[in-house]
């Protein structure tokens, strides 16, 4: 029976670390104790943890003041907002057998559907012109017609226009910048 040779313990195996083999260093009892930290060992998670923090905060500052929408898309809402509510209009006009009227205040920026209860109001970065016959109202008739109408919604850098087709009562949008191409 071979003899086993009795190793005589280390410092590290008596703190609970493991017994090296003859001729070596002790083992470490943490990776970190042994090793210093290198430029190439990249960031901790806390270091993570603490920059996306701080950037969560930095984002939750500055965001609320671009908020806004811009004017394009800001003119674009209210034209599908105001296109919505015209074309309900005429449905239901057509639906009830009763004319139905929307009525246009243009100074005040408002847009108003008595009999659907509904209104548009422009924002004060937006502006409109109604272009007919005088009247501060459109008309859509059951039978399918409406009066004839063009409203131009306007934004510092653009505009657009909606028009109403008389013998059709359709409601379209028209850019004007299209026209030009």
């Amino acid at each position: 029976m071979p003899c086993r040779e009795k190793r005589r313990p280390t410092a590290s195996s008596r703190l609970g670390g493991t017994v090296s083999p003859a001729g070596q260093a002790p083992m470490p009892i943490s990776p970190t104790t042994s090793r210093r930290r290198r430029e190439n060992d990249g960031f901790s998670m806390l270091e993570t943890v603490l920059a996306l923090v701080i950037l969560g905060l930095l984002a939750s500052l500055g965001l609320p003041f671009n908020r806004s929408l811009s004017g394009t898309s800001e003119l674009k809402a209210k034209t599908f907002e105001i296109v919505t509510l015209l074309r309900a209009e005429r449905n239901a006009a057509i639906r009830r057998n009763r004319v139905g009227y929307i009525a246009v205040d243009v100074s005040a920026g408002v847009i108003r559907s008595e009999r659907l209860g509904a209104v548009v109001r422009l924002p004060p970065s937006l502006a409109m012109r109604l272009r007919q016959g005088g009247l501060a109202e459109i008309a859509f008739y059951p039978d399918g017609r409406a009066s004839d109408a063009m409203l131009s919604i306007m934004s510092k850098e653009r505009s657009v226009d909606i028009g109403i087709n008389a013998a059709t009562a359709a409601v379209s949008i028209a850019d004007p910048r299209d026209a030009s191409r």
